[in-house]
């Protein structure tokens, strides 16, 4: 049952996201509107910045909360399986394990 609550707790995670963007758009659209009637300069795109910046890092906070070991270990099955060189990654992936330099073929070295 925990994968069922941690599910939960994702789609709830899911809806605030969605809802803080349609937020930050609507304030952002009203600011824009607000400028173009009543202003004869151009100062919307100040706060908009200063809000999507902090918007930005707060959701990438958010988004590290739910790291954890398995999702770590999906995303990196993920990249593997979509990877279009995989035969490389592994002889790095072994390279690794064997504490050997990487062999790099010969037409991509560098003289």
């Amino acid at each position: 049952m925990a994968g069922s609550n941690s599910d939960d707790q994702s789609a709830q995670r899911a809806r605030l996201l969605r809802m803080h963007i349609a937020c930050f758009a609507l304030a952002s659209i009203a600011l824009l509107a607000t400028d173009l009637i009543f202003s004869e300069t151009r100062w919307f795109h100040w706060p908009v910045m200063v809000w999507g910046t902090l918007f930005c890092a707060h959701a990438l906070y958010c988004k590290s909360l739910s790291v954890d070991d398995e999702w770590v270990e999906e995303r990196t099955n993920k990249i593997r399986r979509n990877s279009y060189d995989l035969g490389h990654i592994l002889s790095i992936e072994d390279s690794y394990k064997k504490d050997t330099p990487v062999d790099e073929p010969e037409a991509g070295k560098r003289e």
